[in-house]
């Protein structure tokens, strides 16, 4: 028999207050978990409605009871008995028994109570409660989180409207047969109108050992965001001595919030720091910095700074701290402002602001600011940047010119299917604190011919650029040309063909593609010595220059040239997934005439043929990648560069990385680094990074990882340089995880992830960051 009667709404904050001891943190690894829950799922139970109707919209719902047997009078007590089940949007309730007297609205359910929804399942002994009064009461809990993966139980629970209180509460992530730690409060109180929770007398206990004691604090139960304490961060180092910090989060608005960052370091003082963020639907920012003042590292090091003849501009400072602020604002569907600005006290801030096993070398710091368009046919901008050292190594000098300001555009237009017309334009100012600068203004209009088939395409261009300056006054070059101008035509021919074919491998199909390719350039030769070089560089030699119309990366040089490239590709691409068995290029470019443009330092380019580059990648099978890059200079019979790479995938989570690269004159280095599972709980880390020509370690990492269906613990040693010229540096630090709760220690994990590629299966391909909708900050956990 079936009857559906209307009831009040169930104790949707039941669900609510167990869950509100889970940590909100990104998923878990549960692999390790037991495949059966604490509380497996009922199967005799409809599975929840999906896209029912959750939280609040539930209210606005009908309840439906069923069972085997009813009986009662309507106005009366009416008795349901037998398979008894109540359902409403997503939520489930079956029990034995219930009993509900309409008169005075109250009802008792008992005998096997089984509560679910999408995110959890319960079982208490019994249930009873008043709806009139919304009062509601469970005894003997026992509750599994579905997406957390949390577990527990309470002795009891009340339930009076939007106050509720637990007793005698316990949390883990862990089994119930190995609790290797779990949280235990005496009693909490949850306000689910305020989105706050109360805990007293709760203890963190580690197996049997309760390692922390809390006799009263306050949490939230939603994603709201609430002005409080976070949880601070404390370490203990040599250089900072007792290192405390605790953020104070300042909810001002639904769209801006702020962070104060009180820190104490007791050998180096008090450091007041903190962030602020906005986000409108048009605009988004985040605005930071930090002061401390009268440094007692920078006093203690000073007499050391002087010994070694580190110049006054880049020593400590005693009042110390930084600034930086990152943003955006949006000028309709074209247009666009960003800014990156930073700046730092003295060069040797951000070593000694740092972590000191995630430090790396920075040698400058960038500001840039600009507005950004773009269009169909065109986009343009208007910049400006500014850089400041940050390696103590170094002098002014070293810093890259200042660009104030830059203005770009790029305009292209088809007019006909085989015509296509363009501009490329720029104009800078260049400052610098040792050396002369001066503007620049480069236009680049071409005229296209695009023509292409489905196996085939030939692109012929014809360019004309001019760059021209107006150059400060240099006391070091009295008799030069402030005015200096280069013009030239610039002429490419870009052409290719596309075969493919069905092909068998190994009793797999593949499609199998030949991809040759032709690339003529030609300009003719200017003297060009008297410009000055301001943000301009020889690129790399490699794969991509076998195709470019100049081999420098700005405008201050134009490479001349009369040459042609030849080049082929090949891969085996499997039909039944589009992953690559085998692909390899061979390309050489034939000199027809000497390239004189050269930069200081630089070597003109002889007549004749370019070393040959050889790129190629070879899957043996999923779990084994080798890849290899050669370069072979034929008229001097040496080698440019030799770049090795290898990655074997070692069950579900392992990893092992060795490379080896080699470029004349300039590195020859080995890396070696993995992520060996010894079993299912234990997996050693390390790395091996090493210069071959300079006989130096530049890091070495070594760590073990021990790791559980509900905790992970990670010690990890780091020998690395910070600065060129150093001595080595040592780091070892021990990070502990409570999963589902969280963690003590610094960012291992972190750091590992940098070092070892692969070390999460998930950094092998490209994955797009999580979107936040317009209007909205992430949430901000406090505590009031």
């Amino acid at each position: 028999m079936r009857k559906h009667l209307r009831l009040l709404p169930l104790p949707f904050c039941i669900a609510l207050s167990l869950s509100a001891q889970a940590a909100d943190d990104p998923p878990e690894d549960w692999g390790q978990c037991p495949v059966e829950d604490a509380v497996p799922a009922f199967t005799d139970l409809p599975a929840p409605r999906a896209g029912a109707a959750t939280g609040a919209d539930r209210t606005q719902q009908n309840t439906d009871i069923g069972s085997d047997t009813l009986e009662g009078t309507e106005g009366e007590v009416v008795n349901f008995s037998g398979n008894v089940l109540l359902r409403r949007g997503d939520q489930t309730l079956a029990t034995d028994h219930l009993s509900f007297d309409q008169d005075t609205e109250t009802y008792t359910a008992e005998g096997s109570v089984r509560y679910q929804d999408g995110g959890m399942r319960l079982i208490a002994a019994r249930a009873r409660g008043d709806q009139a009064k919304d009062t509601h009461e469970l005894e003997d809990i026992r509750y599994q989180l579905v997406a957390r993966r949390g577990n527990g139980g309470a002795k009891r629970i009340e339930m009076h409207g939007d106050i509720g209180s637990l007793y005698g509460s316990t949390y883990s992530t862990c089994p119930p047969d190995a609790r290797r730690w779990e949280l235990r409060a005496q009693r909490i109180d949850v306000d689910t109108a305020a989105g706050m929770g109360t805990a007293r007398n709760a203890t963190l206990r580690v197996g049997k050992v309760p390692v922390l004691y809390l006799p009263w604090f306050r949490f939230p139960i939603d994603d709201q965001r609430r002005t409080g304490l976070l949880y601070p961060a404390i370490s203990q180092s040599g250089r900072n001595g007792f290192d405390w910090r605790q953020p104070i989060y300042l909810n001002l608005a639904p769209n801006y919030d702020a962070t104060l960052n009180p820190r104490y370091m007791s050998k180096r003082g008090l450091q007041l720091g903190g962030e602020f963020r906005f986000l409108t639907p048009t605009s988004r920012g985040v605005f930071e910095g930090a002061f401390l003042p009268s440094d007692k590292l920078a006093d203690r090091e000073r007499d050391l700074e002087i010994a070694d003849g580190v110049p006054v501009a880049n020593r400590r400072k005693s009042d110390r701290g930084f600034v930086h602020f990152a943003g955006s604002q949006d000028f309709g569907p074209h247009w666009q402002a960003r800014a990156n600005l930073g700046w730092i006290s003295d060069p040797r801030y951000l070593d000694d602001a740092s972590n000191n096993l995630n430090s790396g070398a920075n040698s400058f710091v960038l500001s840039d600011i600009g507005l950004y368009g773009r269009g169909r046919d065109w986009d343009a901008a208007i910049m400006a940047d500014h850089w400041q050292l940050a390696d103590y190594t170094l002098t002014d000098a070293n810093l890259p010119f200042n660009r104030l300001p830059r203005a770009q555009v790029h305009w292209r237009k088809r007019f006909l299917p085989m015509l296509e017309a363009g501009v490329a334009a720029e104009a800078v100012r260049f400052d610098h604190a040792e050396f002369a600068g001066g503007n620049r203004i480069d236009l680049q209009p071409y005229l296209s011919l695009p023509l292409e088939g489905a196996s085939w395409f030939v692109k012929p261009t014809f360019a004309w650029r001019y760059t021209g300056y107006n150059l400060e006054k240099d006391p070091a070059l009295p008799g030069r040309d402030d005015n200096p101008s280069r013009s030239l035509p610039v002429t490419t021919l870009d052409a290719g063909l596309y075969f493919d074919r069905a092909a068998n491998w190994g009793g797999e199909h593949y499609l199998h593609t030949l991809e040759p390719r032709i690339f003529y350039f030609n300009a003719p030769y200017r003297d060009q010595g008297g410009i000055p070089l301001f943000d301009t560089r020889p690129l790399t030699f490699g794969w991509g220059q076998l195709f470019r119309d100049n081999r420098y990366s700005g405008a201050d040089r134009q490479a001349d040239g009369n040459q042609l490239t030849l080049a082929v590709s090949t891969r085996f691409i499997r039909e039944r997934d589009g992953r690559e068995k085998l692909s390899a290029s061979l390309g050489q470019i034939r000199y027809f005439e000497d390239s004189r443009v050269t930069v200081p330092g630089e070597s003109p380019v002889e007549q004749g043929k370019s070393a040959w580059i050889v790129d190629t990648t070879y899957a043996p099978n999923d779990r084994w990648t080798i890849g290899a890059s050669y370069q072979w200079d034929p008229k001097a019979g040496r080698r440019d560069l030799t770049s090795v790479r290898t990655r074997y995938l070692i069950g579900e989570d392992g990893i092992v990385n060795l490379s080896y690269r080699y470029r004349r004159d300039l590195l020859e280095q080995a890396d070696l680094s993995f992520l060996y599972p010894i079993n299912p709980s234990w997996s050693v880390v390390g790395r091996y990074y090493y210069s071959l020509r300079d006989h130096k370690l530049l890091e070495g990492i070594a760590g073990v990882q021990w790791e559980s269906c509900c905790i992970a613990v990670r010690l990890v040693g780091r020998r690395y340089l910070r600065y060129r010229g150093e001595e080595l540096n040592n780091a070892i630090q021990l990070e502990i995880e409570l999963k589902g709760l969280g963690s003590a220690g610094p960012d291992t994990e972190g750091r590992l992830r940098r070092a070892i590629l692969g070390y999460y299966r998930e950094d092998l391909s490209l994955v797009p960051p999580p979107q936040t909708r317009s209007g909205e900050l992430p949430s901000s956990d406090a505590i009031p």
